[in-house]
């Protein structure tokens, strides 16, 4: 079988909204991207290939060996294009935009037939409208009208598009609090909780940067939230396969925090942190529970916090399966700010 190759670019919506070929995300965020770019390795197998500027140690790469995981090669972009193999299957990056297409080039040429007759492999203007929140909100009120049951929501509350500071005022004159989103986004980040009657100067400056920037946002009554859930599915050759669901933890403002794992959901009611807990999933007992989350922090903070979890939760293994324990997904070291990891707890 042929060798695919995984790319991590979580700012792929941001990249999606500039249009751009150059789009450069902030610094921020691409020291995110760099800290964590070995995450993908979890959907990969020995065969495949990782894009990351920064190597793991052996060491380190046998930890996650030891803890079940398959483990691809990690390597550099000029080093997979200077000739570590002829030939790939499939690119799979977070998320294509005309950057991520851009940055791939030297590798698409190389691609299986199947990879290069696929809708992803160039770029079009309409996939744009698949990262765009207008596109489930029609889907959202097409859905409704064709299935009238009173247990969903009713078609009042699901937002509206808006293109004027006007028409949030006037929302205002019913609804408060309202939610504000901007057309992409992601992890809850483009998003505005109005809390009062009146806009004030910094709910203004917000609203003419994402109207300047992409032309309207989604207003939305704010609800009382039972649960963040969301369904995976992928999506070949136009047939729709469910890869199950995840239920993940949002802060105050909606801002994503962690995915849990094998989540009981009597108690609580194409590539993200959802698909990847099923993979993680796919590694633990049934009955173990736990949560994946990302983690920031100053210089060094990271590698303290692994290091303490580490030795306060050892990794257990059980029939070859994990069942507790703490585990990073990233190497921890004095100068990342950024890492990822998984808390597993057994059952009592």
């Amino acid at each position: 079988m042929a060798n695919d190759v995984f790319y991590f670019n979580p700012t792929c919506e941001l990249a999606v909204a500039n249009g751009s070929f150059s789009y450069m995300p902030p610094s921020l965020l691409r020291e995110f991207e760099h800290d964590c770019s070995v995450l993908p390795f979890i959907f990969g197998t020995s065969r495949d290939f990782v894009l990351t500027e920064k190597i793991p140690s052996k060491e380190f790469v046998m930890k996650l060996t030891d803890a079940g995981f398959e483990m691809p090669e990690f390597c550099t972009l000029k080093e997979l294009i200077s000739g570590k193999t002829d030939m790939f299957g499939s690119i799979f990056p977070w998320g294509w935009s005309p950057a991520a297409h851009f940055y791939l080039k030297g590798l698409k040429a190389k691609c299986s037939s199947e990879f290069r007759e696929s809708p992803v492999y160039s770029w079009k203007e309409g996939h744009k409208t698949l990262f765009e929140r207008i596109t489930s909100l029609y889907f959202l009120s097409d859905f409704l009208k064709q299935n009238p049951l009173d247990f969903f929501v009713v078609p009042e509350l699901i937002g509206s598009k808006v293109t004027r500071v006007e028409e949030i005022e006037d929302f205002l004159s019913n609804h408060i609090p309202l939610v504000l989103k901007s057309p992409i986004s992601s992890s809850g980040r483009g998003i505005q909780i109005i809390r009062k009657q009146t806009l004030n100067t910094s709910n203004r400056q917000w609203i003419s940067g994402i109207l300047n920037q992409q032309e309207y946002l989604i207003a939305e009554p704010f609800l009382n939230k039972v649960l963040d859930f969301s369904f995976q599915f992928k999506i070949s050759n136009d047939e729709p396969e469910y890869l199950g669901y995840s239920v993940f933890e949002t802060n105050s403002n909606g801002q994503y925090q962690s995915t849990l794992i094998h989540p009981d959901i009597e108690k609580y009611g194409r590539m993200n942190m959802g698909i990847l807990t099923t993979q993680i999933e796919k590694k633990t007992h049934d009955d173990t529970t736990g949560k994946f989350a990302p983690f920031y922090g100053s210089q060094g903070e990271y590698r303290r916090f692994a290091t303490n979890k580490a030795m306060e939760q050892p990794l257990k293994i059980s029939s070859g399966k994990l069942s507790s324990g703490f585990l990073s997904l990233v190497e921890p070291g004095a100068e990342r700010q950024f890492g990822a990891y998984f808390s597993l707890t057994a059952p009592r």
